[in-house]
């Protein structure tokens, strides 16, 4: 289990599992986790859609991944799952859902 899910799960523990002011708390351990991240690896990923037909997905570190739905933002995704650097999605991509909608 990931440091963060630890963190979330005890901070739900103490709030009786409901969603609430912790809320805030969690997303700074995101932001402070990314942080950390960028000082120990020093690096980033790229992740980018391989093309408007398919949740595949190429990183700036060579590999491939896919996606059952949604982009790797709206999937909660935080660090590249090859070479640990912290994941940026490119900005330009949108979601097949996304897509079919327009």
């Amino acid at each position: 289990m990931m440091l963060r899910q630890k963190i979330e799960r005890e901070i739900l523990s103490l709030y009786g599992g409901y969603k609430g002011p912790h809320d805030a708390f969690i997303e700074m351990m995101d932001r402070i986790m990314n942080e950390i991240s960028k000082e120990v690896y020093g690096k980033q990923c790229l992740w980018s859609r391989a093309d408007d037909d398919t949740d595949m997905w190429e990183t700036s570190c060579d590999q491939v991944f896919y996606l059952m739905d949604g982009t790797p933002k709206e999937n909660d995704f935080k660090f590249c799952a090859y070479c640990g650097g912290s994941l940026i999605e490119d900005s330009d991509c949108t979601s097949v859902e996304e897509a079919d909608e327009m």
